[in-house]
């Protein structure tokens, strides 16, 4: 060492600093942080968006679910009164007409009307008009459901 010159030892390794590699150094400082920020919102709107895509597919499910039911219930009403012989199918038979259990349990509140009309063209016949409504979420009436048949007279044997 010469005698004039002051240098100082350090333990640090030498580095080249540029005007560049501190202002990185300074943008760097804190950037886990707002990455570790922005990807929790990021997963926190997905698990909101998920739940209330869920919500909305369990509602359509249930929706459809009745639906099939009460289609599948008024047409079995119907097949029952087409099949009784054609002078006992009057109105008075079709007022008795009661849902089964599994319908009264799965469409909460539901409501059976069935009329039998009687029509003379083409032939002699008569027209059953089936009607069945049920509550959906919210205690709103759903629109009803209407199925309609005929059954016509038997062919006059000469």
């Amino acid at each position: 060492m010469k005698q004039g010159s002051r240098m100082r030892r350090t333990n640090q390794p030498l580095t080249v600093a540029g005007p560049r590699s501190a202002s990185c150094r300074l943008r760097r400082h804190g950037g886990l942080l707002v990455e570790a920020l922005i990807a929790s919102t990021a997963i926190g709107m997905a698990a909101i968006l998920s739940v209330s895509m869920l919500v909305t597919v369990s509602g359509n499910r249930r929706t459809a679910e009745r639906l099939l039911l009460a289609t599948e219930e008024l047409s079995n009403q119907l097949e029952r009164l087409t099949a009784k012989p054609w002078a006992e199918l009057t109105p008075e038979l079709a007022k008795q007409a009661q849902l089964s259990s599994s319908a009264a349990v799965g469409l909460p509140h539901a409501e059976l009307k069935i009329r039998v009309q009687a029509v003379d063209k083409p032939r002699p016949g008569k027209r059953l008009e089936g009607e069945l409504r049920w509550q959906d979420r919210g205690n709103s009436w759903r629109p009803p459901l209407r199925l309609t048949s005929w059954v016509f007279a038997p062919p006059e044997v000469p």
